[in-house]
């Protein structure tokens, strides 16, 4: 069963672009030239659109995509302690496991946090689009702190129904400094 945006979702989608928050990746395009790891979630309508758009962003940094992918339902979500993802299954420290694990291993240094929309395990949750953006942020916070000198952008992809699907950065900064608009 595919998933669609609720219309609540998509006027707040509209909003937070237009102040912002969904950023074109271009713009944004991260340093790739040792690979990079990727943490997004497991649902098989938007892996494929999530994964072909990182092997995009990889071309001409490596002679081959060098992508490392870590991927559970809920992805980067299930990450930070708040998380309402995080039920002491103990996801999040395998995920950081993994990333450690990767970048000892493989000399990644950039690992990018994905959260996409609609999502069924955040919809288990209730979550809309301005909790899944704290906890994302919330994800980033953690990475850095407990895994220092790691790049971590964030990825937002969002899948608009009729085939349309697109992927944003987004800046934790700049949530921050306007997130007192969304509550």
């Amino acid at each position: 069963m595919q998933l669609e945006l609720t219309g609540r979702d998509r006027k707040l989608f509209r909003h937070l672009q237009e102040s912002g928050i969904f950023q074109a990746v271009d713009k944004h395009r991260i340093d790739q030239k040792d690979g990079v790891i990727i943490v997004p979630c497991a649902d098989g309508d938007q892996m494929p659109d999530i994964f072909s758009h990182q092997i995009k962003l990889s071309l001409g940094a490596q002679p081959y995509p060098r992508i490392h992918p870590l991927s559970l339902n809920g992805g980067s979500l299930l990450i930070p302690y708040s998380s309402p993802l995080n039920k002491d299954d103990g996801e999040d420290r395998i995920l950081l496991k993994h990333i450690r694990q990767a970048k000892h291993m493989k000399g990644f240094n950039t690992v990018v946090l994905y959260a996409h929309a609609p999502c069924g395990a955040a919809k288990n949750y209730e979550l809309n689009l301005v909790t899944m953006l704290d906890i994302l942020a919330e994800a980033k916070d953690r990475i850095k702190k407990e895994i220092p000198r790691m790049k971590v952008p964030c990825f937002f992809h969002i899948d608009h129904g009729d085939s349309i699907k697109r992927t944003y950065f987004v800046s934790r900064k700049h949530w921050r400094s306007i997130r007192t608009q969304y509550t």
